[in-house]
């Protein structure tokens, strides 16, 4: 998949092909802000894998609970990974 560069104030918001329900909140959709400085800092300072730091940052820029982020589906992870790619992307 290609990586479109997104408008710098733009947040974006996805709607989940599998939607995720952890303590009685369900999540249709989730919406990921553009990332800071600061934020990339803190990802770079998860402990673990290049996953682990995808994940972290993912939960970060949508306010998700690291329960929720465990149960996203892995295709609407690759979705979200690819918009937080085009975040950064001129």
């Amino acid at each position: 998949m290609t990586t479109t560069a997104i408008a710098p104030d733009a947040s974006v918001t996805i709607d989940l092909l599998v939607p995720v329900t952890v303590q009685g909140r369900t999540l249709a959709s989730v919406t990921l802000r553009r990332p800071k400085v600061g934020d990339l800092r803190r990802m770079d300072k998860v402990k673990g894998s290049e996953m682990e730091r995808t994940l972290y940052l993912i939960g970060q820029l949508a306010e998700l609970a690291p329960a929720e982020v465990d149960e996203l589906d892995a295709a609407d992870l690759a979705t979200l990974g690819d918009v937080v790619a085009g975040f950064t992307t001129r």
